[in-house]
């Protein structure tokens, strides 16, 4: 079997080919995620109305019937009260902590106080970790750092997505969005 030698020009076709299906692949994510939710939403709902329905059955009979309520799986949050000073560690209203590199995230977009793309936040985690004295490859730190804008986008909303003109998608502060979803314009990138 004969290898079979690439030209720069095809190379580059398969990294952009490769890059085009991650895109997709992303964009599939977010589309799960999004009906997950949905779908979340609208079992409260339907739960809620079957509960009232079987209320107002049980009312009319004399013995009252316990609801078991839909048991979640892994352990529940721990509520924390915001007036609450006694925590050491840093923890936040949802309940767990955030990983050092999600506050190296959070920590780029405040201190540069305008939207970043996720190749400036990478360049702002390779900086801040070899001042910290734990330098990191740039593989590992993009893994992260997109880790990271995942779980603080999608799942936790501590950060917004907007649209970029270009490729991909700037990320920002949610108080720097406005309600209709569109970027407050101080906090826009200049060119």
């Amino acid at each position: 079997m004969s290898k079979t030698q690439l030209s720069s020009s095809e190379i580059q076709d398969l990294i952009n080919k490769y890059n085009s299906e991650l895109k997709k692949l992303q964009y599939q994510v977010d589309e799960v995620i999004y009906t997950i939710r949905e779908l979340e939403r609208m079992l409260v709902s339907v739960e809620g109305r079957e509960k009232e329905a079987l209320s107002k059955l049980h009312s009319k009979k004399e013995k009252p019937v316990k609801l078991k309520s839909a048991k979640k799986r892994g352990r529940p949050r721990k509520v924390i009260s915001v007036t609450d000073t006694s925590a050491s560690t840093k923890t936040t209203k949802k309940g767990y902590k955030l990983s050092k590199w999600d506050e190296m995230v959070i920590e780029g977009i405040k201190t540069s106080g305008k939207v970043l793309l996720t190749s400036e936040l990478v360049d702002f985690a390779i900086k801040k970790s070899k001042k910290q004295g734990s330098a990191v490859n740039e593989e590992e730190a993009k893994n992260r750092v997109v880790r990271s804008l995942q779980k603080l986008v999608n799942r936790r909303h501590d950060l917004a997505k907007v649209k970029y003109r270009g490729k991909g998608f700037a990320y920002a502060l949610p108080e720097w969005v406005n309600a209709r979803g569109t970027l407050d314009k101080q906090f826009s990138r200049k060119k």
